[in-house]
C-alpha cells in the first residue's frame, strides 16, 4: 500500500466514508497506472479517490481526465492525493470544475490519523493534562 493510499484511507476514516473497492486505471491515458479508490459518503453518494504515487507534477490534463472520469462514473466528489506538486493550472482547473467537486490534498497531509495521536506517539493518557492542570501551569 502506497503512502497516498494510506492517506486516502485516513481521510475516509475521519470523514466517515465507507470504502467499496479500488482498481488500477487503464483509461484514460493521462491516468494510466494510477490507483482509483471508490467510497460512499454518509449520504450514500459516490466519492472517488485518485492516488498518484509517482513523483510527477499534477497538471491540468490530469485534473481534466479525472473530472471526465467522475462524470462517467456518476460521482459528485473527487479527491486527488499526489506525491508530486500541483501546478497552478491544475489548481485552477479543480476550482473551475462544474457539476463535480474536486479536492486536492497537499502532499504534507499525514498518512496517519492525527486524532488518534496516543496510539501513534506513545502518549499515555495519564501524561495529558486536565483542563484544571493546564490552567495552573499557564498561570505560573
Amino acid at each position: 500500500m502506497t503512502p497516498e493510499e494510506k492517506k486516502a484511507r485516513v481521510i475516509m476514516e475521519i470523514r466517515g466514508y465507507k470504502e467499496e473497492g479500488s482498481e488500477l486505471l487503464e483509461e484514460p491515458r493521462e491516468l494510466k497506472g494510477r490507483t482509483l479508490i471508490r467510497a460512499r459518503d454518509k449520504d450514500g453518494g459516490l466519492v472517488l479517490f485518485l492516488c498518484i504515487s509517482a513523483s510527477v507534477n499534477v497538471s491540468a490534463k490530469h485534473i481534466a481526465a479525472f473530472e471526465e472520469l467522475l462524470r462517467e462514473r456518476g460521482a459528485k466528489r473527487g479527491i486527488v492525493i499526489a506525491r508530486g506538486r500541483y501546478v497552478k493550472e491544475a489548481r485552477a482547473r479543480a476550482r473551475r470544475a462544474r457539476d463535480v467537486h474536486i479536492e486536492l490534498i497537499p502532499r504534507e497531509f499525514p498518512s496517519f490519523n492525527i486524532f488518534k495521536h496516543q496510539e501513534y506517539y506513545g502518549v499515555e493518557p495519564f501524561r495529558i493534562l486536565t483542563p484544571e492542570e493546564a490552567k495552573a501551569v499557564l498561570e505560573r
